[in-house]
């Protein structure tokens, strides 16, 4: 380059030499994002295994999103010290720090914090232990619900039906005089070679058995996907970290003095810049499943009819009456004659 100006000084030749140290540091910064060669090919061998990275580094981007605006956040930020005229520290705060603290610990409840659940399209995503269980405690709640309704309708069904039963069980007793129970059990008999012949299952007397509940599809502990994602949140902690320490470094040269970090800083933009995530890998609404539950119903109680208890006291004063008239009557003609 000095070969083309007529006039270079060693001046000259420092200047250029700090302008391209300072292009240099300047594009390494800003395009230092998570390099696809950083990243373990096991990480990226399946779209399955990519949202769940990709799910993964959004969480992390959450929590230093909250601890960016929080301003009074829970752990210690004051670094660094003086001491005044009376001997007493003053401390200086780091707005930074606090970013670097919410990063450092955010693996290490990981596992108890949230669980790996699969959508339809076989990505996967992380859902908090808290949202799987309220909807535990939730089907919990509608299948008691559903059982309580359908105990309260057989037993109506049941009753009502016993009542109809009796009455004609008694009805024809009283005609006959003969015990209905004896042709009674040989119908049932026949009744119930029938049903078993032809049996719905998916209903008693016209209550359903089963009852849909709603839960996202999620993956067993200790699955290989439950040990990845920690896995994935360890690493990708180290490279947020590192991410965060560039940032640090670029703001210091382009932040001017009335920008707050949080204008300059955008947590997310760690996990988009790589460009290997779609939109979709970083959704963590949870995706429910429909799945069919029997419900624990009462089983028909078994009734025994018996013949209804007739009172013959009347009867028997009357054959009183009869036997005493009649001995009337045999003392009167023996007294004749």
């Amino acid at each position: 380059l000095k070969y083309k100006f007529k006039y270079w000084s060693p001046a000259m030749s420092l200047a250029f030499v700090a302008y391209q140290v300072l292009i240099f540091t300047y594009t390494s910064l800003l395009f230092h994002v998570l390099a696809i060669d950083d990243i373990p090919s096991l990480y990226l061998s399946s779209k399955s295994y990519k949202s769940l990275l990709c799910n993964t580094c959004r969480v992390l981007s959450n929590e230093v999103q909250t601890a960016l605006d929080d301003p009074s956040a829970d752990f210690e930020t004051l670094v660094g010290f003086r001491l005044d005229s009376n001997g007493k520290k003053i401390r200086k705060q780091s707005d930074w720090l606090k970013l670097f603290l919410s990063i450092e610990n955010a693996c290490e409840d990981f596992k108890q914090q949230y669980r790996v659940a699969k959508r339809k399209n076989e990505y996967l995503y992380l859902i908090t232990t808290d949202e799987v269980r309220k909807y535990d405690n939730s089907n919990t709640a509608l299948k008691k619900q559903l059982e309580k309704a359908a105990e309260d309708k057989l037993l109506a069904i049941w009753e009502q039906e016993w009542q109809a039963e009796k009455t004609r069980l008694d009805k024809e007793w009283n005609e006959t005089g003969i015990n209905p129970m004896d042709k009674k059990q040989e119908e049932e008999q026949n009744e119930n070679a029938k049903h078993e012949e032809k049996t719905d299952t998916d209903k008693v007397d016209g209550v359903s058995k089963y009852y849909y509940e709603k839960k996202p599809k999620l993956i067993k502990r200790k699955a290989k996907q439950d040990k990845l994602a920690i896995e994935m949140c360890y690493f990708l902690s180290e490279k947020f970290d590192e991410w965060l320490h560039d940032q640090q470094g670029a703001a210091s040269q382009t932040m001017k003095e009335e920008e707050s970090i949080s204008d300059y800083l955008k947590p997310l933009s760690f996990c988009t810049e790589n460009k290997i995530c779609k939109v979709e890998m970083f959704d963590m609404t949870p995706k429910l499943f429909k799945s069919k539950k029997e419900l624990t119903l009462p089983n028909k109680p078994k009734r025994k009819w018996q013949p209804p208890k007739v009172d013959n006291s009347d009867y028997e004063e009357a054959m009183e009456d009869d036997t005493d008239d009649a001995a009337d009557d045999e003392v009167k003609t023996k007294s004749e004659l």
